[in-house]
């Protein structure tokens, strides 16, 4: 697993000292790579404070191995 980036950054409310942030991910895409043996997991990522209010949004980016590569196969 690597990371590949992160995008849409977008920071909608202040945080302060004493906020409960969580951080919730959904896919929001995979793709294999040109060679097959890799692919890139998007994931759309909000995170809210304790009230509900979405303080923040951005897209995270990490290449993986494609489904059926093994290490061996990498090599």
């Amino acid at each position: 697993m690597a990371f590949a980036g992160i995008d849409q950054v977008r920071a909608k409310t202040p945080v302060f000292p004493g906020d409960t942030i969580t951080a919730t991910a959904v896919v929001g895409a995979l793709r294999r790579t040109s060679d097959g043996r890799r692919a890139i997991l998007t994931l759309e990522i909000t995170v809210t404070k304790q009230t509900g209010e979405t303080v923040m949004t951005f897209t995270y980016a990490l290449m993986i191995r494609a489904a059926g590569q093994s290490n061996e196969e990498e090599e």
